[in-house]
């Protein structure tokens, strides 16, 4: 016997002993015995001991019990069996186990037998996984089909290890005749004009004799089809090899035709998505007059296979120096109207060069380019004659997405000016090396430019890449919306390629300046310093993907330390903000999860900030949330993963009518806790009855002692 006393207000037990004290050392008192010890007793009672005896008593094992409500149970009536082997359970095992009922779909969240009872089978998707958390019974019973759809795979969780799962697997155990188109592997990015191939396979749940008809559509239109054996058991691979004809993120469908006894044909039927590009860069090219500079950036873009060039050369004053040939002399009227207001869409990049619009065009084409530039497309003006001020762009559409200021009465000076860099080298403009030791002897002797604005400023939030040795800009980077702008306070670059050949030098660094600056107005992926790569191009609804995000800092180098803010905006326009990505274990890496909700294209941006609050960069990047029935798409039951899950954890597999009660029970023994068997003195009658015969012993014989 083991006798522990739990702790008891040290105010009363002071008193108490106090008190026995003083009692007992009375005068008056003869039998201070038999007074201390009633009042010792009654102290060693007010410390609440326990008397612990050798003998133990065991505790009812806790059961959970998971009833699976998702969709697939409404397939062959099988909630209604599940609901059945819920109830069989809890009348065989009430009287032996203490049990909880929970409702399982995205999540096992705890309810009554009763409630269980109202419930319909109309859960999105099915976490098996979610049974394993939350508190910790001595055994784990669910009741589904195993179609796990949605978290972690149960089986790679060490909870699964904690207590024995019984799994009870609802559905017939031969296979329901079921066609499933399973996910398509589609390449990440792919050109127009290109041909590609889309794989992907169809689950065959119930093998049979004949063929059915596969079908590849694009918004409708069929594009391929072909014919399948269905004799072939589990898993028929198809392909379809097509040719994407027009640009964009595309929305494809592959369909299977249904078979007979089919029961569910929503998973005959699978969209994806395929990100289409231009085979070649379409640029846009608008020279105000014959010029060097555009004889130069003609050839140059020309001989770029990956280039679409349509140029126009404004022909209008009779002293023009023509210094191209005249069978590439075009005097066809200039279709201002058509490419200013519907063709610019059309294109990539934009050029102006000493171009003036007001001779051919109302101010209000220029809100075209604004909002081209804002949609993504690149725009660089070069300058000029006609160009900034002198060519009508002060408080204009222009002016507004320049990330220069320009003075109404503006000049030209036709002067020498020495190039010198005020950007970083390793800017992707500036970077004509492959060390910034060579870039900046590169741009040391890179000859003079000729030609500026004088008057022309950097707006706030543009960065000056090179300027002159006064501090003039002379090229000038900035953003509008989604798409980069550069402004050139010159046009003569072509000296740098003269210039070079002059030296001895081939035009080499020319070449790749320019090629350079077109990645870099294209934006590029190796010339953002805030790159976004979500998972995928499209995700499902109640999926929860991983977004990535590449930060460089302003040296272009993988940042360290950076606060990365996020932003999404939804399908229905409404934008809120994310949680910060966090650092992940590649350096300049960082990422973070997003539930996808909404049907449509989702908007990730993302700003990166260095340690000292400065930014560093933004980021931009798309997908799409598409409705696909994840708890439909296959609907045969899984035994294989419930049976596993058993199995590790020391459970066991049933069937429906086949559940055997004592075996759980027999099983959970080992687990179920047991306790000692405690006594506390107080609830025992012959102890007050002790401590009440020596109060009245000791007054007896303190009163006879008395007469």
């Amino acid at each position: 016997m083991n006798i522990q006393a739990a702790p008891l207000n040290l105010f009363f037990i002071l008193i108490a002993a106090a008190s026995a004290a003083a009692l007992a050392i009375r005068p008056l008192n003869r039998y201070p015995l038999l007074r201390a010890a009633a009042y010792s007793l009654i102290l060693f009672l007010l410390l609440t001991p326990v008397i612990e005896t050798g003998i133990r008593k065991t505790r009812k094992p806790l059961i959970n019990i998971y009833v699976d409500y998702s969709r697939s149970m409404s397939v062959e009536n099988r909630f209604n069996a599940a609901l059945g082997a819920a109830r069989e359970l809890y009348s065989e095992l009430r009287g032996s186990a203490d049990i909880s009922f929970f409702k399982l779909s995205s999540e096992a969240e705890k309810v009554s037998l009763e409630q269980l009872s109202h419930l319909s089978p109309d859960g999105k998707s099915t976490n098996l996984s979610s049974i394993l958390e939350g508190d910790s019974p001595n055994g784990r019973i669910v009741i589904t089909d195993g179609r796990h759809n949605l978290g972690p795979n149960p089986l790679g969780l060490r909870e699964l290890a904690a207590a024995p799962v019984f799994a009870i697997g609802t559905g017939s155990d031969y296979e329901v005749p079921d066609l499933a188109i399973m996910r398509p592997r589609v390449p990440p990015i792919a050109y127009r004009g290109r041909e590609i191939k889309v794989e992907f396979k169809i689950s065959n749940a119930a093998p049979s004799s004949g063929n059915t008809g596969v079908y590849l559509k694009r918004e409708g239109s069929l594009i391929a089809s072909k014919s399948v054996d269905l004799a072939r058991r589990s898993e028929i691979p198809v392909e379809f090899t097509f040719t994407p004809t027009e640009a964009g993120l595309k929305e494809y469908t592959l369909e299977v035709d249904s078979i007979d006894g089919e029961i569910n044909t929503a998973n005959n039927r699978r969209t994806f998505h395929l990100n289409v590009k231009r085979d070649r860069i379409r640029i846009l090219y608008v020279s105000g007059q014959p010029s060097w500079e555009y004889s130069f950036l003609r050839r140059l873009l020309l001989s770029d296979p990956h280039v679409e060039l349509v140029s126009f050369l404004i022909l209008r004053n009779p002293d023009n120096v023509t210094i191209v040939p005249e069978t590439e002399l075009s005097l066809i009227h200039f279709p201002a109207r058509e490419m200013f207001t519907e063709e610019i869409y059309n294109f990539d990049l934009l050029f102006y060069d000493n171009f003036s619009y007001r001779r051919f065009f109302p101010s209000a084409y220029l809100d075209h380019i604004k909002n081209f530039v804002e949609q993504g497309g690149g725009f660089i003006m070069l300058g000029g004659e006609d160009s900034f001020g002198r060519g009508g762009y002060a408080e204009t559409s222009i002016e507004e997405i320049l990330p220069v200021k320009i003075d109404p009465g503006s000049n030209w000076v036709r002067e020498r000016v020495s190039p010198v860099v005020a950007g970083e080298l390793s800017h992707p403009i500036l970077e004509l090396a492959a060390d910034i030791t060579t870039s900046k002897k590169i741009w040391s002797e890179m000859p003079d430019m000729e030609g500026y604005d004088p008057k022309i400023k950097a707006s706030g939030n543009a960065e000056v890449l090179v300027e002159s040795p006064e501090g003039l800009p002379l090229i000038v980077s900035g953003s509008h919306g989604k798409g980069r702008v550069l402004v050139f306070n010159s046009n003569s670059t072509w000296r740098w390629a003269m210039g070079l050949s002059g030296q001895g030098k081939t035009p080499y660094y020319y070449n790749r300046f320019w090629q350079n600056t077109l990645r870099y107005a294209m934006q590029s992926p190796e010339t953002e310093q805030v790159r976004i790569f979500p998972e995928k191009d499209a995700a499902a609804i109640g999926e929860t993907i991983t977004i990535n995000i590449k930060v460089l800092d302003s040296s272009f180098e993988p940042a360290e330390d950076s606060a990365v803010r996020l932003a999404l905006t939804l399908p229905d326009g409404s934008s809120s903000p994310l949680p910060g990505a966090r650092p992940s274990d590649q350096q300049g890496w960082y990422e973070s999860r997003l539930p996808v909700e909404l049907p449509g294209t989702h908007i990730i941006n993302a700003q990166a900030y260095n340690s000292n609050g400065m930014l560093l960069g933004r980021g931009r990047a798309e997908f799409r949330g598409v409705e696909i029935d994840m708890e439909m798409a296959r609907v045969s039951i899984n035994r294989n993963l419930l049976k596993e899950m058993a199995a590790r954890s020391g459970g066991s597999y049933f069937r429906p009518g086949e559940i055997d009660p004592e075996a759980i029970l027999s099983a959970l023994a080992g687990f179920a806790e047991t306790e000692p068997e405690r006594t506390f003195p107080w609830h025992l009658t012959p102890v007050f009855i002790f401590i009440l015969l020596l109060i009245v012993l000791e007054w007896y014989f303190s009163e006879r002692a008395s007469e």
